[in-house]
Order: structure tokens, then C-alpha cells, then sequence
């Protein structure tokens, strides 16, 4: 551990895409992960070759072992582990796989997510995508505890951000996986004190964010320019 915690707690992480390898960039330089898990090699290209998930990317890069796993709740090595030697916590981002027990219940802390969006609003796979989409001014970031139903758990802290007019979708996800990660390093320091207050969510207030159909990319340029500032970004 790298002195951001009282004790070395032990830590896993699971993610595959982009906003997660974001995320892991900015943790590793204060914390440890006993275990890194990713979804396999996709194929693609010319010659349908192997792609790396950004996740294992960046991990051949930071010379850092990582796990492959397509279905990690069949996964004997994984759940070999996690019945010997449970971690404290794991935390799952833009992981492209539901989490289900033991793997919610085993650790002494449970699962924790990072979520670019304010919850309840926005639960789902794009969420950044479709506030910009719907001309919001502010979005933010949440780390909440995983349980079964998709993006529902009780919320541990949010944080805001500003929009803007100019920033894309990438670009603001950037930002959310930094404030994020500060999140997730308060969560871990208040889990350890155990002064955490998890508060629920209003399922009935809750909006989603499913994946952006092609059809939906497609611009028109007799819409007005807001309009169309939105979608390309």
C-alpha cells in the first residue's frame, strides 16, 4: 500500500473499458489491488486479431498482472480465491459483466461501483452520452455498493460537475473517472474508521442510460444547432 490508508486492506478490481482503465490509472498511484480482473480479448480489425480490453492495456503497460475472465461467477480460479482468502472489497467499473454472489456478499465491505452519473438518474451503460444528448448541465459521478439490480445500491458520496458547452463525452469522462477515484479513496478511508453512511436510493425518481443506437448518431442539419452540438458530441 502506498500510505493512503490507516491498514493495508485488501482490494480487488474488476473492468474492461475505457471510463475503467481511467479510473484505474489515477488509483494505482495510492493503492494496491491484490487482484485485477478483465474481460477477455475482443476481436477485431483486419484479420479478426485479438484486442486487448483498454483495462489489460494499460496493465501490460503498468506491468501489473491481470485476470481474464468472460463470466466471472464460473471462474473456479476466481472463486477459489474468493472463498480462501475474501478481499475487503472489490470494485467493479465499466466491467460489461453483472456481478452476482458470492461475489456481492463475500467481501467485508461488499462490491463498490464507480458510476458517471448522479444517481438514480441515469442508471445503465451511457449515461454521460445521453445527458449531453439531453442538454444537461450538470452531471457528476457516484460511488455506490452494488447489489442485484443494475446501478440501485445505496449511494455512498456523489460529486457534481459542471457540463460546459464544448466539452465531448470522452473528454468529460476523463474528469469523472479522476473525481471518481478520489471518491472510491474516501470510501476505502471511511470503510476502515467505519464511519461510512451509505444512504438508499429513490427507485421511484430513477431515470436510465441505455447504449446509444446508431440510429440516434445520425444528424440532421435542419435541427437547430444546439441540437446538433449534442449529438456530435
Amino acid at each position: 500500500m502506498k500510505d493512503a490508508f490507516q491498514r493495508n486492506p485488501v482490494l480487488w478490481f474488476f473492468g474492461t473499458g475505457t471510463f475503467a482503465a481511467s479510473c484505474l490509472k489515477h488509483l494505482v498511484k495510492n493503492v494496491h489491488f491484490d487482484c485485477i480482473v478483465t474481460s477477455p480479448p475482443s476481436s477485431g480489425g483486419r484479420g479478426m486479431r485479438n484486442i486487448l480490453s483498454p483495462v489489460e492495456t494499460l496493465c501490460e503497460t503498468l506491468h501489473l498482472h491481470v485476470i481474464r475472465s468472460s463470466k466471472v461467477s464460473e471462474e473456479p480460479e476466481l472463486l477459489h480465491h474468493l472463498a480462501e482468502s475474501p478481499p475487503d472489497c472489490i470494485l467493479v467499473v465499466d466491467f460489461g459483466q453483472k456481478i452476482l454472489e458470492p461475489f456481492l456478499s463475500a467481501p467485508a465491505w461488499g462490491c463498490l461501483n464507480i458510476h458517471p452519473s448522479l444517481l438514480p438518474s441515469y442508471r445503465g451503460a451511457a449515461p454521460v452520452p445521453r445527458a449531453l444528448l439531453n442538454g444537461d448541465a450538470v452531471t457528476g459521478v457516484s460511488l455506490f455498493r452494488l447489489v442485484e439490480e443494475m446501478d440501485a445500491g445505496p449511494i455512498l458520496f456523489r460529486k457534481e460537475l459542471t457540463v460546459g458547452e464544448t466539452a465531448s463525452a470522452g473528454e468529460i469522462l476523463e474528469i469523472l473517472a479522476e473525481k471518481g477515484s478520489e471518491l472510491y479513496l474516501l470510501g476505502v478511508k471511511c470503510l476502515i474508521e467505519g464511519s461510512c453512511k451509505f444512504r438508499d436510493q429513490n427507485s421511484e425518481s430513477a431515470t436510465y442510460a441505455p447504449k446509444i443506437a446508431n440510429k440516434e448518431a445520425e444528424c440532421s442539419w435542419v435541427w437547430p444547432s444546439h441540437r446538433l452540438v449534442s449529438t456530435v458530441r
